[in-house]
């Protein structure tokens, strides 16, 4: 039989490291929506912490709002924290891939979307909390996005891009020393191409190429970059060839023109105008046909060229990117070349566009149209030269775990700021948390450096939201994007590296090593454990997981919020509680400096009050059933009375 708590903790002097009960708690089932019933439940468990939510959207949905007012009320009643963990929505616009969806695809349709839902969700989360600053967990991205294998750390060399016979290639990246800069051991990973929204999967290996003996290796980036050359020249190509078939007609055209000034000539020599005028009209319809043709061409070519250019400007690496240099020296030639070009353009469409309303005859009109019409197709020429000067392909296809940080910023710093427009009654600093939750390894900002660039974007974008749009100072929007932008960090889900093929000993200091890279930007913490092969959601101590190392550094780094245990595993597979598994596990002092109440037993000491701050109303107020405990706790039984008593002669 288990223990219902822990003999270890002694007195609040005790070295061994503890946390406090009051800043820990636990979910409800996130399966269901009677969530009120839930939340009951584990008040009844004497929890002051609690998160509620469902995993499921639609399940979400069906939540009556009634029913968070008066979660709101019964945690006003008993001094309880709420926290709310909202369902699994990619913030980033990923949808699809599930069971009857179809293919996963990207959409920024799909991502205003979810910014919609994120307002919907945090003005009922607000609903909940008495004093603001509510929590809301949100998953950073739940795209696949990459599949690590440790195998490979030592392989994948980092790469820039250098000219090479007139075009650039990736080239290793080394370090002051010679030594090569390697990139994670990546075997997969994700791709998207922004434009259309699929979704695409390059991975590591090993191929011949003609004239090598030895094998190259192409790992993802590598394929990644070739993808977007070839694309790229495809791209181009198609632009090229009807270029080149409009020459041809061109060259028909003239043929048929001169045709005609010679059947003109022998006509009058001749006298015979019956028979060369049939060929002189058939001519023309051929001539109008291969004219109507190429202007067809110019339509077409012109709406490509714009697509090209649109690509050039819109698929740039950010700034951060090594690469950037090369792709923004390229884009500034291209730049110079175009605008020069456009000043011309401009003047001569002008000109050829007043003289076509002055004109004061049919033929004047036509060649004012014509020459209108060739000053579009010369221009277009003149961008079509500067395109193929490019060598460096825009990112046609990105990585998805790249490409979501951004996407992920935007969705969090919308969605906070329309929630502030639509309730300005609501001081800044009282908003609703948006705490960004790490999930699987494999997924898109499950890192805590991809995390930290996302809340980074985040808050930056929301302040200047703020300030623009609000005319709020910037000190003060600022300190409260910092407040209410920041991450949730699961503890366990990092742990699911070793599926990757790190060691137990390995993953302690990676654990470690995380929570230092994001500690500072903590604003509420997962507690759950697993062998680090499946998201178990065990109860803490259950697993492998460094949960004691993670907490002590994120202690110093100065965390001082809640702790939520997620054990579902616990509650569905065994039907426990993880309650009193937690506050084992942390050596959880059980009182807080206080008066004491008349307890004698040796276990417990005299100088604290009750772990979970119940108020003095009797229980059964708000249908705990409780009466069975000592008044201490909100029950009805004397000191003298009960097994929970501690009386000494009990």
């Amino acid at each position: 039989m288990a223990r219902e708590f822990s003999d270890k903790y002694r007195d609040s002097m005790e070295p061994k490291y503890s946390f406090a009960a009051g800043r820990m708690g636990v979910t409800t089932n996130p399966t269901v929506a009677k969530q009120l019933e839930e939340f009951s439940s584990k008040l009844n468990e004497g929890v002051k912490n609690i998160e509620v939510g469902t995993l499921n959207p639609t399940t979400f949905e069906t939540i009556p709002m009634e029913h968070f007012d008066e979660i709101k009320r019964l945690a006003k009643l008993t001094e309880a924290e709420v926290s709310l963990h909202a369902p699994l929505l990619d913030i980033s616009g990923f949808g699809g891939g599930g069971e009857g969806q179809g293919e996963p695809r990207w959409s920024k349709e799909q991502r205003i979307q979810v910014e919609q839902q994120v307002v919907s969700i945090m003005e009922r989360a607000n609903k909940m909390s008495p004093n603001g600053n509510i929590p809301i967990v949100i998953h950073a991205g739940n795209m696949t996005a990459q599949e690590y294998d440790k195998s490979l750390n030592d392989q994948i060399p980092k790469r820039k891009l250098v000219e090479q016979e007139g075009r650039l290639v990736p080239e290793e990246v080394y370090d002051s020393k010679g030594k090569p800069v390697y990139q994670p051991g990546v075997r997969k990973m994700t791709i998207v191409n922004p434009e259309s929204g699929k979704i695409g999967m390059v991975d590591f290996d090993w191929k011949y190429s003609p004239g090598k003996k030895d094998q190259d290796m192409w790992d993802p980036w590598k394929r990644l970059y070739n993808m977007n050359v070839v694309e790229w020249d495809e791209e181009k190509l198609k632009v090229f060839e009807k270029l080149k078939v409009k020459e041809e007609l061109a060259m028909r055209y003239k043929d048929k023109e001169r045709q005609n000034i010679d059947i003109m000539n022998a006509g009058m020599n001749t006298g015979e105008y019956d028979a060369y005028n049939r060929q002189f009209e058939t001519n023309n319809l051929e001539m109008n046909r291969i004219q109507q043709h190429m202007d067809e061409i110019d339509t077409k070519t012109h709406s490509e060229i714009s697509e090209l250019h649109n690509k050039i400007k819109s698929f740039m690496p950010s700034k951060d990117d090594p690469n950037y240099k090369v792709y923004k020296e390229q884009l500034d030639e291209y730049e110079k070349i175009v605008d020069n070009n456009a000043k011309e353009r401009g003047r001569l469409m002008k000109k050829y566009s007043d003289a076509y309303h002055n004109a004061t005859t049919d033929d004047a009109r036509k060649e004012a149209g014509r020459m209108w019409h060739r000053s579009q197709t010369d221009f277009d020429d003149a961008v079509r030269g500067a395109i193929s000067k490019i060598k460096a392909p825009p990112q046609l296809w990105q990585p998805v775990g790249e490409f979501a940080i951004g996407k992920a910023a935007e969705t969090v710093a919308n969605s906070l700021f329309q929630f502030h427009v639509n309730n300005p009654n609501i001081p800044l600093d009282k908003l609703p948390i948006i705490a960004m939750e790490n999930f699987s390894p494999n997924t898109a900002i499950s890192s805590a450096s991809e995390l930290k660039k996302t809340i980074g974007l985040a808050r930056g974008q929301f302040v200047d939201m703020l300030v623009k749009e609000r005319k709020i100072n910037r000190k003060e929007a600022e300190k409260a994007a910092n407040k209410v932008i920041g991450a949730t960090w699961d503890v366990g889900h990092i742990n699911l590296l070793r599926k990757a093929g790190y060691s137990e000993k390995e993953m302690q200091k990676i654990g470690v090593d995380e929570v230092k890279k994001i500690a500072k930007d903590v604003r509420h913490l997962h507690l759950t454990d697993n062998f680090g092969f499946h998201d178990s959601h065990l109860a803490p101590g259950m697993g492998n997981v460094p949960i004691k190392k993670v907490m002590e550094e994120l202690e110093r780094q100065g965390f001082s919020g809640r702790a939520i245990i997620e054990a579902g595993a616990l509650i569905n597979e065994f039907g426990m509680s993880p309650t009193h598994h937690m506050f084992e596990q942390f050596n959880s002092p059980m009182y807080k400096m206080g008066a004491s109440p008349y307890w004698q037993h040796e276990k417990w000491p005299s100088y604290g009050t009750s772990y979970v701050e119940l108020p003095q109303q009797h229980f059964n107020l708000y249908g705990s059933g409780f009466s069975t405990l000592p008044t201490v706790l909100g029950g009805q039984v004397g000191e003298d009375k009960g097994r929970f008593s501690g009386a000494p002669n009990a």
